[in-house]
């Protein structure tokens, strides 16, 4: 009940900054779907986004030592670039079956630019961070919905072999977001956590 009346709450504050203006609790009330268990079939998702990863995601930038014996980070604490994932629905009416939510397994890939130490204009390179993802949803007014994404990922880093070659590391992936649907297809999301943040468009079919 405690978490029922939270996601009611949430949804009139979404509906007040999406309108600009405040809203009647009847009008509130009636845009509401959290409280509608779902019943029919969720559609897969693919969504184009831009991310930033933040202290280059992995407690930031990398010290290297050069013959000279001097030892400096040579990238920056950040990166950003494109990406794409994939969700596709396993519960199309999620773990509590009393209110309208649902569980997506799915997985990402991002392209990501990392800056060197001085900026673009000296040397950079690129990432490859990739893994799987679940997200489970919650559906709070027709136009909006909110999610956590859970999962983990391997992250390929491409450097010269000046700045020691190919690297992998690995990374967890925790995420808090809100999908804003402009029809049953199309939309857009933001999304914030470890270790990025992204601005997408969704596409569901």
């Amino acid at each position: 009940m405690r978490l029922r009346n939270f996601l009611c709450t949430l949804a009139i504050l979404f509906s007040l900054i999406g309108q600009g203006s405040l809203l009647a609790p009847r009008d509130a009330a009636a845009d509401l779907i959290i409280n509608r268990p779902f019943s029919g079939k969720r559609a897969i998702e693919l969504n184009i986004h831009g991310s930033a990863y933040y202290n280059s995601g992995i407690g930031g930038g990398r010290d290297y030592c050069w013959s000279t014996g001097y030892c400096g980070a040579y990238y920056g604490n950040y990166a950003v670039g494109p990406g794409i994932s994939m969700l596709f629905p396993i519960l199309h009416n999620g773990f509590i079956p009393s209110i309208n939510n649902a569980v997506y397994l799915g997985f990402f890939i991002d392209t990501i630019f990392h800056p060197s130490y001085y900026g673009w204009n000296s040397y950079w390179f690129f990432s490859l961070p990739v893994g799987p993802m679940m997200q489970w949803r919650f559906y709070l007014i027709e136009m909006i919905s909110v999610y956590a994404n859970l999962g983990f990922g391997v992250w390929p880093w491409f450097t010269d072999n000046a700045y020691g070659g190919l690297w992998v590391r690995g990374f967890p992936l925790f995420q808090l977001g809100a999908n804003f649907h402009f029809t049953q297809r199309i939309g857009m999301n933001v999304q914030f956590g470890y270790p990025s943040a992204q601005l997408g468009l969704n596409i569901s079919f």
